[in-house]
């Protein structure tokens, strides 16, 4: 996309966010509301199932949900259908006639239905969702290798809202505060049915603004609308000045704006939404809103909408954190609801919202495809988040990686900053790419900024910028089962430490405005783990409060050091690292079967020094069966494959907790089914020993049947016998590496220097490995070494070739390369 047609699209979506700042989502009315919560099949089902709503699903392809209801009087009505948030993209039919094509991404759902749609006594709605959409077609919920996706998702219960010829739409409520005087604009916005035609008399509309009892009134203003301005649907109300409360955490108070339709005395319509007026400056080390000078103190809260009773959860959980001293929310994963940011607004508790995204690629935000789904995605949420005064913050995503294609973010940080200037564009920035992402001009839109961080006291030492900046993800993972002590980096007691060393740092920091803790409730996974060990394939243990409730120990160290009370250590125990004996066993196994057959098998001893010293002769040997190699070929594979299968096996085994390790794994083995195999096995390292083992034979058995082309190849006639004994003992180099698993844990715990030596190591005995193969082959072959090496790289490029262009176009591979090679692993 040039330049000039992508500022002319910025252009269209900016003149349209002005012309539409701060609609609200449609407010409870007088309307009849015919709740469509029973009855629901599943029909991509075999047999169809019947389910319930909300629906909560993971990615499994298309889904098909149907229900049917008795079709109510519309005579003379409007017809809306509407939906608290639907996390798929979704067609819905009424009577298998297309009603609309929603987006995804928890989005709301509101959308008029024609009366002819109608034709029946009873109606059938059906709707279609894909629920793994490519990636420029809906907003990920998170993105992984293999694609981004949604974690799962949810369909909530659809509503059919009948009303009057005439019905409220939409409240604007824009405003302005100077001083101690709010200035007050509404928009009200009229939905007209055909039946409102001319020669109807004409309706009167009223806006009322007043405290949430109703009793004290600051605004009151009514317009007349005929049939002709009603058609139009927007009335624009005088814009008035008055002094009102306004909106701060200390203090939550929230207005009632009212609106009424009514024809001479009758009322047709009314509706109430609550909102408030709020002023807010942020400051490098703190925020001030109203009177209210402040350190975020937040939270992560994954509110996972699934269940009939989600809101009474919410607002279980919102009242506790509350208590706790939490100011702030960060909503993580779906974006809030309504009704659960309207229980943010009366306790005074500020939000954090912004664009469901994590972990997005450069090269994904780039795309224009891409920035117009979040584009889409950002004006419906900042639509109705704009209403509440707790939302203090939007964030357009994160982490951002590169300084080479920032015009998305900066672009819609203006948009932000125009038409809804009570909110504060925010993105979040990774610790290592700190200084070029904050230096003056680069992201000169973006009024907050989120750094990731490892290290917490390097950054309060070292980090200098005039911009607010907070820090988030702030949290560790741990054992939920471990009560060790903090001494074990993986109890909860060390989460409780954790927060103890780190908070103080931050809340007494002229450098940060404060943090958000990852997090009240245990994360959800999203994908398989390495850390399942400890965790599930569900959720990631990072919350202060379990998922059904349980309060761990580190939620009370955090509401005593948010209330500035004196806190003592949590209890250090006795930590003491979980080392495996399996590979030093296996280890010392191997070793010893190996000398065994050495030490009493001369034969054994004479092939092995053969096949190192003069290995032309050996080989010719194998190929002309002068040899018999039975027993010791098959006690030599033995030890191959166990030699394998543990080095590997102890590789992942020590890496099991590393996050970027994790990630790399998830490039490698985009499939979940796989990757959950080898990670069980990775926990169990027997059974991965032995199961590895088995696998290797397998995979030698394939690279027999390549080597036996090769012979096809070459006009060469070769058995079985004689490419399996010459592959299997040219394999013997691998068993120089067998005191590598054992002892490769300590290696890992030594530094990153012996860590790259000893893979340094094996990556040199590994291509020894190959050409020895090669070498073997060619004799078997009885064609020239050159000729079989030539052949044989040609066979390993094209087999990389093929495979990095599979994962490349399947599972964008190389955007997650550069995103884990720039980010994940430092």
């Amino acid at each position: 996309m040039n330049f000039f047609s992508k500022r002319a699209i910025f252009g269209l979506i900016a003149a349209f966010l002005i012309l539409t700042s701060g609609l609200a989502q449609t407010p409870a009315s007088t309307q009849q509301t015919l709740r469509l919560g029973s009855g629901w099949l599943l029909l991509s089902a075999e047999p169809a199932q019947p389910i319930d709503l909300p629906f909560f699903t993971g990615p499994a392809g298309q889904l098909i949900l149907q229900t049917s209801f008795d079709t109510p009087d519309l005579i003379n009505k409007t017809v809306i259908l509407r939906s608290a948030g639907i996390n798929f993209q979704s067609r819905l039919y009424l009577n298998d006639q297309l009603i609309v094509l929603h987006p995804g991404g928890y989005l709301p759902l509101e959308v008029p239905i024609p009366s002819e749609f109608f034709n029946g006594p009873v109606s059938v709605l059906r709707i279609e969702m894909e629920t793994s959409p490519d990636y420029k077609g809906t907003v990920p919920l998170i993105s992984k290798p293999g694609g981004p996706r949604p974690v799962a998702g949810i369909f909530s219960v659809p509503e059919l809202v009948i009303s009057g010829p005439v019905s409220i739409g939409s409240v604007s409520p824009a405003y302005s505060i100077s001083g101690d005087q709010v200035v007050f604009s509404p928009t009200v916005r009229l939905r007209v049915s055909q039946a409102f035609g001319e020669g109807e008399k004409p309706v009167s509309v009223r806006v009322t603004v007043s405290d949430s009892t109703g009793k004290m009134v600051w605004y009151d203003q009514s317009m007349t609308a005929g049939s002709a301005s009603a058609q139009t649907g927007e009335l624009r109300f005088p814009t008035l000045s008055f002094a009102g409360p306004q909106w701060k955490p200390s203090a939550p108070s929230v207005q009632r704006v009212s609106v009424t339709v009514s024809r001479d005395t009758t009322i047709i319509d009314q509706a109430d939404l609550f909102t408030g007026f709020r002023q807010l400056t942020a400051l490098k080390n703190a925020w001030v809103i109203g009177t209210d000078t402040l350190k975020i103190k937040g939270v992560e809260y994954y509110n996972h909408h699934r269940s009939a009773d989600a809101l009474a959860a919410a607002r279980k959980d919102l009242l506790a954190m509350k208590r706790a001293g939490v100011n702030t929310v960060r909503f993580a994963g779906y974006p809030p609801t309504h009704d659960v940011l309207a229980l943010c607004d009366s306790l005074g508790l500020m939000v954090f919202s912004g664009l469901p995204v994590s972990d997005v690629p450069v090269s994904f935000m780039s795309d224009p495809g891409y920035q117009q789904v979040l584009a889409n995605q950002a004006t419906r949420q900042l639509e109705t988040e704009s209403l509440h005064p707790s939302v203090v913050a939007f964030s357009l995503g994160g982490p951002v990686l590169s300084t080479s294609d920032l015009s998305w973010y900066n672009e819609w940080g203006q948009l932000i900053a125009g038409s809804w200037p009570h909110l504060k564009p925010a993105v979040t920035i990774p610790a290592g790419e700190l200084v070029p992402l904050l230096a003056p001009g680069i992201l000169p839109f973006i009024d907050v900024t989120g750094l990731n961080l490892q290290e917490t006291r390097q950054f309060l030492t070292d980090f200098s910028d005039d911009r607010p900046s907070l820090i988030t993800g702030l949290g560790i993972q741990f054992n939920p089962a471990n009560h060790q002590g903090y001494a074990d980096p993986y109890s909860v007691q060390h989460q409780a430490k954790y927060l103890m060393d780190t908070w103080p740092l931050i809340r007494d920091s002229k450098q940060a405005a404060g943090a958000v803790i990852r997090s009240w409730n245990d994360k959800p996974a999203g994908a398989v783990s390495m850390k399942s060990g400890f965790s599930d394939d569900q959720l990631v243990y990072t919350g202060l409060v379990s998922s059904d409730g349980q309060v761990r120990p580190a939620m009370d160290y955090l509401k005593s050091l948010f209330a500035g009370e004196v806190v003592f250590n949590p209890s250090v125990g006795r930590f003491q690292n979980d080392i495996q004996v399996v590979f030093p066993v296996v280890g010392v196994l191997i070793i010893f079967f190996f000398s065994f057959l050495y030490s009493s098998n001369r034969r054994f001893k004479d092939n092995l020094t053969r096949s190192f010293v003069r290995s032309f002769n050996f080989f010719s040997d194998v190929r002309e069966q002068r040899v018999m190699l039975g027993f010791q070929s098959l006690g030599l594979l033995i030890m191959i494959t166990a030699t394998f299968a543990s080095l590997l096996i102890s590789v992942l085994y020590a890496f099991r907790n590393d996050s970027s390790v994790d990630f790399l794994l998830s490039i490698l083995l985009p499939w979940e089914s796989i990757r959950s195999v080898l990670i069980g096995l990775v926990w169990n390292p027997v059974v991965g020993i032995l199961s590895l083992s088995g696998l290797i034979v397998l995979i030698l058995i394939i690279g027999v049947g390549i080597g036996i082309a090769f012979a096809w190849l070459f006009r060469t006639r070769v058995g079985f016998s004689q490419v399996m004994i010459a592959m299997t003992w040219s394999s013997t180099p691998v068993l120089l590496l067998v005191p590598v698993p054992m002892i490769f844990e300590q290696v890992a715990g030594a530094g990153s220097d012996w860590i790259w030596l000893t893979f340094l190591v094996i990556g040199l005995v590994l291509i020894w490995l190959f050409f020895r193969i090669l070498k073997g082959l060619s004799v078997i072959l009885m064609s020239g070494a050159g000729k079989v090496y030539l052949s044989g790289l040609l066979l390993l490029v094209a087999a990389v070739a093929l495979t990095v262009f599979h994962y490349h176009y399947h599972y964008q591979a190389f955007a997650y390369w550069d995103y884990w090679v720039n980010t994940v692993r430092w």
